[in-house]
């Protein structure tokens, strides 16, 4: 935990609830919170209003949400120290000294975001596969191998199976699909760059891709929320695969 003190501006305020800018989160971070359901987000919260999110702080989130992105949990640290409850990112809000912030505003701006330069799908997928290096580097057992990954990848769908056949998708950790997600966007990445080792894993690489086919039988997987969002996901990743044997085949 950190050893943040209390912000004299907030001396006012109810000691149950801090206001802090958006700029105290990562884009990646914003980007996620902004495009799911809350019943998706590694810890409890919500949307606040058009441009904003609230949180329940939870004081052993680092122990109890070991992949909880280290921005959420500097801020959980942040109004911990403070007494806090609750922590609300807002557009308007504050920028607070004791935080790092990842903009050069100190804001996450939907303006500059919306209008942005619209890039190819290479360059988004280079993009995505970036973030996913540099989430998966934080896990010290990480080796970008077509063998590592491949074997990670299925040690993930295999507990994603576990939990469909259980009818306990709704426990499944948020981690583990955006674990999934990121090796997948990994594998393809360095597929289409031809690297050694991913262009001669077809057979493994479909057969991942035909274990997802037989958990998205489950009619549960159709549903809203945590089963929507897993559908969507290994839709997504079982696209990638597919695309990466294509790749070696050519």
């Amino acid at each position: 935990m950190s050893n943040a003190k209390p912000d004299v501006r907030y001396q006012n305020m109810p000691q149950s609830v801090v206001l802090i800018s958006t700029g105290h989160l990562t884009a990646r971070t914003a980007q996620f919170l902004r495009d799911h359901d809350a019943a998706d987000w590694p810890s409890p919260g919500g949307h606040f209003g058009d441009m904003g999110w609230f949180f329940w702080v939870d004081e052993g989130a680092g122990d109890n949400v070991p992949h909880l992105p280290h921005d959420l949990l500097s801020a959980f640290d942040y109004a911990v120290a403070q007494g806090a409850s609750f922590v609300i990112y807002q557009d308007v809000s504050p920028v607070v000294p004791q935080l790092p912030t990842y903009s050069k505003s100190g804001v996450f701006e939907a303006d500059v975001f919306l209008n942005r330069t619209k890039k190819t799908i290479d360059d988004l997928d280079d993009d995505a596969a970036v973030a996913a290096q540099e989430s998966l580097s934080l896990d010290i057992g990480f080796i970008a191998t077509a063998a590592h990954i491949a074997a990670r990848m299925q040690a993930v769908i295999d507990d994603i199976a576990a939990h469909a056949s259980n009818g306990q998708i709704s426990a499944l950790p948020y981690h583990r699909l955006q674990q999934l997600s990121d090796l997948a966007t990994i594998y393809h990445f360095h597929a289409r760059r031809k690297a050694k080792g991913f262009d001669s894993g077809a057979s493994v690489t479909e057969g991942l891709a035909a274990r997802i086919d037989l958990i998205l039988v489950d009619r549960d997987l159709a549903g809203l929320a945590r089963h929507g969002r897993t559908r969507e996901v290994l839709e997504n990743v079982q696209y990638r695969l597919r695309l990466s044997v294509k790749i070696s085949a050519g």
